[in-house]
């Protein structure tokens, strides 16, 4: 929760923020996910780098305090004086991430009224972090609500244990791909991550225009080279043939399962059954304490098939920012000129 505290020292606002000072921050922080690090805007910025732009902001209270903003700037207009910033781009957890103790409700608004004064901001958006209540309460910010699902592996000590929190549909697939000898592994080579994106394909053409994002090779070409530990490729293959793939992030006590996609054949062989449970015995194996199967985009389907595995929602809201005055009137300027251009011709 956040507390109350006084106004003391002003606040300090440095615009490019070095990625020591914002790994160190992040590595504090108790809420900060992946998506918080500076990792992820890298990848970012690598797999998108004609569209976005790393743009994070740390403010610095009483002279020791310091509070991260990750964003990154998504669209401009004007030739660049109109920027729209996102915390954090491709709907993932954005929100301020600070020490423990540092991030108060009074900072939080000292941190949002400057945002509002930023005259070149077209617009500002703030994806929630459903591990640290951040609200606003300024009346010039739309907010709308959102959840992600999280299975708490803090209090579980044994793989039974686990499987007496699925469904009993969920625990049947999983035997049942153990009988079948499904394996699972960690992508080891970029091959691998090109034929997971071909399952992906796969699976594109079987959401139709139900699909809520599509995603380039580059994005996960990105993610595999970042590599280290806190990058998982997962896989699952009956022999030889990849039946589908995990995406899964890691950072401090959380393990995110950012992408999934699978093989049409997969469903009844149990595949993505079985690959959720290896990946949440593993993470229990490193230290994870919360499992989060990550928002899911308004399908119904995808959150009945998360709730089976036990799953508790945790609710988070959206903030966004689009009430800049200047903007507004540039908008209605170059309205106007267009409209009269049309009428004239």
């Amino acid at each position: 929760m956040l507390t109350l505290i006084a106004k003391s020292h002003p606040m300090k606002v440095l615009n490019s923020v070095p990625f020591a000072l914002w790994d160190s921050i992040s590595e504090q922080c108790e809420y900060a996910t992946f998506f918080h690090t500076s990792a992820w805007s890298r990848i970012l910025l690598r797999s998108h780098p004609h569209s976005c732009q790393i743009k994070t902001r740390a403010f610095l209270f009483d002279g020791r305090d310091w509070v991260v903003l990750p964003s990154m700037g998504v669209e401009h207009e004007c030739k660049g004086f109109f920027k729209a910033y996102h915390s954090n781009m491709l709907g993932v957890y954005g929100g301020f991430v600070a020490a423990p103790g540092v991030l108060t409700e009074e900072r939080v608004q000292r941190i949002v009224e400057f945002l509002e004064r930023d005259v070149r901001a077209k617009e500002v958006l703030i994806f929630g972090n459903p591990y640290c209540d951040q609200p606003i309460s300024s009346r010039n910010w739309d907010k709308k609500p959102d959840f992600t699902q999280v299975l708490d592996l803090s209090a579980i000590s044994e793989e039974n244990q686990l499987l007496e929190k699925y469904d009993q549909n969920v625990r049947r697939l999983i035997r049942k791909a153990e009988k079948t000898g499904l394996r699972v592994t960690t992508a080891t080579r970029m091959e691998e991550i090109d034929r997971y994106y071909a399952v992906y394909q796969e699976s594109l053409r079987r959401w139709g225009e139900d699909a809520t994002s599509r995603y380039e090779p580059p994005l996960f070409q990105s993610l595999f080279k970042q590599g280290g530990d806190k990058i998982r490729f997962w896989l699952v293959w009956a022999g030889e043939r990849l039946l589908g793939g995990s995406v899964n992030l890691y950072h401090s006590r959380y393990c995110i399962s950012w992408h999934c996609v699978y093989s049409d054949h997969s469903f009844e062989m149990g595949a993505p059954k079985f690959l959720n449970h290896k990946i949440m015995m593993d993470a229990k194996k490193r230290g994870v304490a919360y499992f989060d199967f990550n928002p899911s985009g308004g399908h119904e389907g995808v959150v009945q098939h998360k709730e089976k595995f036990g799953s508790h929602r945790l609710n988070f809201s959206v903030y966004r920012l689009n009430n800049n005055r200047f903007y507004r009137s540039f908008s209605m300027i170059r309205n106007a000129l267009t409209l009269h251009g049309a009428t004239s011709n």
